[in-house]
């Protein structure tokens, strides 16, 4: 007769993705933390293993690189994640959009993120094909809902629509002016009222 297995009890069997979950949460959290305080260029992946309370090994078997790193942190954390509302009409589903925008881009994370995907360095492509791909995707909803409820006689390419919503917004807040409640209405009323116009309806 063999010998019987011994079995741990239930609270010392190691739970799948548990401990190595949040290990993964507290890097991404030194991540953002990090590049708040430093910017890209000054973050390094010592800093970021000893504000996680990890190896810096660790970080590099999983992630490889700082560019990578810090990829994976920007885009799997849930606060870039930007929905696309339905008001019920276009002027106020873009309205929404931009608020929520703008007020993410003068957190310090949010700031921080916006220069990361601003920049060309090419170890980021990766970071900013993702990150203006999900814009898209919600300009795009937003576009065809538009379409659907008749506001728009033709369909409008999303990127261009990305474009002429966020350009003043970003120019103005790159050049350090204020981007008001007031002035986010007037800007989505104006870009409406001329890309109906070009559309015929």
């Amino acid at each position: 007769m063999g010998m019987k297995q011994r079995h741990r009890p239930a609270s010392q069997r190691k739970r799948p993705g548990g401990r190595s979950a949040r290990v993964v949460a507290s890097v991404y959290s030194a991540v953002l933390e990090l590049l708040a305080k430093r910017g890209y260029q000054e973050l390094s992946v010592a800093d970021v293993a000893k504000r996680a309370g990890v190896h810096e090994t660790s970080i590099y078997r999983r992630w490889g690189t700082k560019a990578k790193l810090v990829s994976e942190a920007i885009i799997r954390n849930p606060a870039e994640d930007v929905p696309a509302v339905d008001t019920g009409s276009l002027h106020g589903d873009m309205v929404t959009l931009l608020r929520r925008v703008v007020a993410r881009l003068r957190t310090p994370v949010g700031n921080a993120v916006g220069r990361v995907v601003a920049s060309q360095d090419p170890d980021l492509a990766v970071l900013r094909h993702a990150y203006w791909n999900s814009r898209l995707q919600v300009m795009g909803t937003i576009v065809a809902r538009a379409h659907q409820r008749g506001e728009l006689l033709r369909s409008l390419d999303p990127q261009l629509a990305l474009e002429m919503f966020s350009g003043p917004i970003l120019l103005r807040l790159t050049s350090g002016q204020q981007v008001s409640e007031r002035y986010i209405e007037d800007l989505v009323t104006r870009v409406i009222a001329g890309i109906v116009s070009v559309s015929g309806l």
